[in-house]
């Protein structure tokens, strides 16, 4: 814990329950969103509020976003909500349900450090368990949790990037990339031209929005169908009703931090694949993507990937491709950024869920690990 000083007196931390008092909170939210350079669209006020609003009604559900002001200036804020989780309470972090955001607190402070501890003891009072996804490296917030003596698991995750901050135009960064790889964008998007006019396209507004995150969701759940090894938040409603709510507004005509991007890639009237995409204060965070399967000889998915990668080179910042290592993702990449997670006790029945959740984590960890070896032990002591 940081120790108290002078300035400490200025500092009061509130906790807002009713959606009313967080809706007064937009200016200065996003002042302070654009005040932070590590920020993610999953952190802004638009998407705490469109992941309160598609929320399902359910029992012992509770909104729980955390302020800290010194005098009439805000210095961080966390968007949380709490809910029941079997026999525990638990808070999240308040967005599309994923718990694949980039969250955590936001905080600019001269003292980051005495700003976040006042949240983290507001934060702990809430529930049993604290659980924080994906908190980056960039964060004040990463460097007391990592400090921090409470009971906690820490989960690593990395993030492939490709690094275009900087980069002049698509043309630049191509050259880099070997000739194979260029030859293969191009003759793909000849062979997509025999179809029609090849368009990447903002989808925005109460028509085009909605329709295209239906889409999306749509394909998706057909593609996890013959793929999903575990439960997907493309299958609960919130995810599509969140997305939907934010695409449903018009689009602005200058991008932002904290805007929510969905583009399709159309030839004609015909939609060959489609994305939602999320502007945060130094990257584009591509995250989420469907294909249109009757197309997918034509790769579309690399000419919206290479059309996505173009609008980050446009804004003079990164390209994330999230914190999944899927193969299609290294051939575009050139390095990674960490990011870690941390699920706190924050009371003795949270103590006793997060000893189990370890040993839960421990078995599936061994199994990863040594189940291949055991199994072909087993094929040996059977023949």
């Amino acid at each position: 814990m940081s120790q108290p000083t002078a300035s400490s007196v200025d500092l009061r931390v509130e906790c807002l329950t009713e959606l009313e008092r967080v809706l007064e909170l937009g200016e200065p939210w996003d002042r302070l969103l654009r005040a932070v350079g590590y920020a993610s669209a999953a952190q802004s006020f638009e998407y705490a509020v469109a992941g309160w609003q598609s929320m399902p009604a359910v029992r012992e559900t509770r909104l729980a976003v955390i302020a800290v002001w010194r005098g009439q200036t805000l210095e961080c804020v966390w968007p949380l909500y709490v809910r029941r989780d079997g026999w525990k309470m638990v808070a999240y972090h308040l967005g599309s349900s994923s718990n694949e955001e980039y969250a955590g607190p936001l905080i600019h402070s001269d003292n980051p450090a005495e700003v976040f501890d006042l949240a983290l003891m507001r934060a702990k009072s809430l529930s049993d368990m604290l659980k924080v996804f994906n908190v980056s490296e960039a964060s004040p917030a990463y460097r007391q949790l990592c400090a921090s003596p409470t009971f906690r698991h820490r989960g690593h995750a990395r993030s492939p990037v490709v690094r275009v901050k900087g980069v002049a135009d698509m043309d630049t960064w191509l050259a880099t990339k070997s000739r194979s790889f260029r030859q293969g964008l191009r003759a793909d998007r000849r062979r997509l031209g025999a179809l029609g006019d090849v368009r990447f396209v903002r989808m925005a507004g109460p028509v085009d929005g909605p329709a295209c995150v239906d889409w999306i969701f749509e394909q998706k759940r057909r593609w996890l169908k013959g793929h999903a090894r575990h439960p997907s938040w493309i299958n609960e409603a919130q995810g599509r009703v969140f997305f939907t709510s934010l695409a449903s507004e018009p689009a602005h005509d200058v991008i932002g931090v904290g805007d929510v991007l969905v583009h399709a890639l159309k030839a004609g009237d015909i939609t060959l694949a489609a994305s939602i995409c999320l502007m945060s204060a130094d990257k584009v965070e591509f995250y989420v993507m469907a294909v249109n399967p009757e197309y997918g000889a034509y790769s579309p998915g690399s000419l919206l990937t290479q059309d996505c990668l173009d609008l980050a080179i446009q804004r003079g910042v990164d390209f994330d491709f999230r914190i999944t290592g899927d193969a299609y993702k290294m051939r575009w990449i050139d390095g990674y950024d960490h990011y870690e997670g941390f699920w706190i006790a924050c009371t003795a029945k949270g103590y006793v869920a997060l000893m189990i959740d370890k040993i839960r984590i421990g078995i599936r960890a061994f199994r990863a690990a040594n189940g291949p070896k055991l199994k072909a032990m087993l094929r040996k002591l059977r023949s």
